[in-house]
């Protein structure tokens, strides 16, 4: 009888093992595809960065990129420039405000950046862009 109670004990020890162990595989199988499905998202993110780059290095080695840089640097002046004075830039020669645009319309275009404190805050051609 003794023995017979030690092995049902035994037995009902071993099942709630078993049990425990089913519950972990079963936990495991889940974080084995979560994990699985993270992977690919971080797959797909990594090859959407790398042809974001390859668009970005794209665009920058291109004729416009390359044509645009004295406007890119202008603004980025003006930026910097207006952050202390509020500028207003006037275009002066060659060049005509189209809504929110400026399109040049000769081979030597030319603005002012004016403030005001100082008339003139910078005043010179733009070489390199494309014109209409």
């Amino acid at each position: 009888m003794f023995l017979e109670r030690m092995q049902r004990r035994r037995d009902k020890v071993v099942a709630v093992l078993h049990q425990g162990i089913a519950e972990r595989n079963e936990q495991l199988a889940h974080l084995h595809h979560a994990l699985a499905e993270r992977s690919a998202q971080v797959e797909r993110q990594q090859l959407n960065i790398l042809q974001l780059g390859q668009r970005l290095e794209s665009l920058r080695s291109s004729a416009a990129w390359r044509a645009t840089l004295p406007l890119r640097w202008l603004q980025a002046l003006a930026r910097k420039i207006s952050r202390r004075e509020k500028l207003q830039t006037v275009p002066v020669r060659e060049l005509d405000v189209r809504g929110e645009q400026w399109v040049t319309s000769g081979p030597d275009p030319q603005c002012l950046l004016m403030g005001h404190c100082a008339c003139l805050a910078a005043a010179g051609g733009v070489d390199g862009i494309v014109h209409v």
